[in-house]
């Protein structure tokens, strides 16, 4: 996590984050008109907004404050891998749905089927992890040695 906050993201000034929410952004802008991925691209689209806010505020915060690398780290690892998780699963989507109205095993639909889950039950924590990384590391850090 600390790795990923401190030399991948804060280091270059989010030049690596640039070229991954460059990826799905242009995938969203491709895929607006295809009908089987449109209850997913909207909250692709509020997931990959919702990191490039949080990566903004912590490049700029650590800046004054080091601290808030560290505050934030496995917040952000954890939002990055579910921003990453559901353009995935949004690609699955596009070549699942498709082949699922001709798929005697199941396969296909089965994949649409876990997609909705990701999206509807594990992508809204995203939400909770942005709070949490804007929230800042005052909190974290007002506690002493002592007080543990």
């Amino acid at each position: 996590a600390m790795d990923l906050m401190g030399r991948k993201i804060v280091v270059n000034k989010g030049c690596y984050f640039e070229l991954f929410a460059g990826e799905i952004a242009d995938f969203i802008t491709q895929n607006q008109q295809e009908p089987a991925l449109a209850e997913f691209l909207p909250s692709l689209a509020a997931a990959l907004e919702r990191l490039a806010d949080v990566t903004e505020l912590v490049i700029e915060a650590a800046g004054k404050n080091p601290a808030e690398i560290g505050a934030a780290a496995v917040d952000y690892l954890d939002l990055f891998g579910l921003t990453a998780q559901a353009y995935l699963w949004a690609r699955m989507v596009q070549v699942a749905a498709p082949k699922a109205a001709g798929d005697s095993t199941g396969f296909y639909s089965a994949k649409l089927k876990t997609a909705r889950f990701f999206y509807q039950r594990q992508l809204p924590q995203s939400l909770s992890l942005a709070e949490a990384i804007r929230n800042g590391s005052d909190c974290m850090m007002d506690v002493a040695a002592g007080e543990f």
